[in-house]
């Protein structure tokens, strides 16, 4: 009886500071545009890791979402993003323009725009966005080319992949 106890006890415990335990993870959903040639991207990260990763490099005062929010935090954002996230269609790097965020209670959206992108028959991706941070930082991916739908997960021993679309 008393082995059970303490074996329904331990269950307990592993269970319960399971959920106490903070997760680190960002969603990224890329789409490509056929029509307008462009890769339309939004990136779903919770706002204080933003907030806290940014103030390690030195953006202090911030405020993200809040009405006294720092007038140049998107350009820090966008050089935060610059410097964690590439992108290479058919071999080749190509340059993203950051559109701004939205901010809802505990999330930021990001959203991205890579333009003049051809007909993508290889997508290689790059981000590392906070694992300078978090070692347990996962990063999920979602592209949409045309009707093909694929997912990466990136992590710290892995932060890079390709993908293939016919």
């Amino acid at each position: 009886m008393r082995t059970l106890y303490l074996v329904l006890l331990t269950t307990c415990f592993f269970a319960l500071s399971s959920f106490l335990h903070p997760f680190y993870v960002s969603v990224m959903e890329i789409d490509y545009n056929d029509q307008a040639q462009t890769l339309e991207i939004s990136l779903k990260v919770f706002a204080d890791d933003l907030e806290k990763t940014l103030e390690k490099q030195g953006a202090i005062g911030l405020n993200i979402g809040y009405n006294n929010e720092h007038e140049k935090t998107d350009l820090y954002i966008e050089r935060y993003l610059k410097n964690t996230f590439t992108l290479e269609v058919n071999g080749e790097v190509y340059d993203y323009k950051f559109l701004g965020k939205q901010v809802e209670f505990n999330d930021t959206w990001c959203f991205i725009e890579a333009e003049n992108v051809p007909q993508i028959e290889s997508l290689s991706i790059e981000n590392t966005i906070f694992m300078e941070m978090f070692d347990e930082q996962i990063n999920l991916i979602h592209v949409r080319v045309g009707e093909q739908q694929k997912s990466l997960r990136l992590t710290r021993r892995k932060p890079q992949k390709e993908l293939t679309f016919e």
